[in-house]
């Protein structure tokens, strides 16, 4: 897997520094439907990393959710590679990249599913 930098700012859409990748192969994710309260596969070919020090929290953070080509969230559960303690998109989105490249043989391992 391979991540992209997509050179468009989508901050506004969130709280902090929000970076828009797009990825060469899809990153599953699970999808939660609050009014069925039913879990479904999805992938996605693009990534946002929000890099933010939250008003409540145990301090900076920088989490990765799958979204759309245009940095919408499709669903707010974290990806790998988020991180608790740094405001750094790229070091998460390496996280994502080793974890997906190096630790994941076989789809079924994902572990956000």
């Amino acid at each position: 897997m391979k991540a992209t930098r997509i050179d468009k700012d989508i901050s506004e859409k969130f709280n902090g520094r929000a970076v828009l990748y797009e990825l060469d192969e899809a990153v599953p994710y699970t999808k939660y439907n609050w009014e069925s309260d039913e879990h479904t596969k999805e992938q996605s070919f693009y990534v946002v990393a929000s890099a933010v020090v939250p008003m409540f929290g145990s301090g900076p953070e920088t989490f990765l959710f799958p979204c759309d080509s245009e940095g919408n969230v499709l669903d707010w559960g974290e990806l790998p590679g988020s991180f608790v303690g740094g405001l750094d998109p790229q070091q998460a989105i390496d996280g994502m990249v080793d974890y997906f490249n190096n630790h994941v043989d076989d789809e079924d391992e994902v572990d956000v599913w």
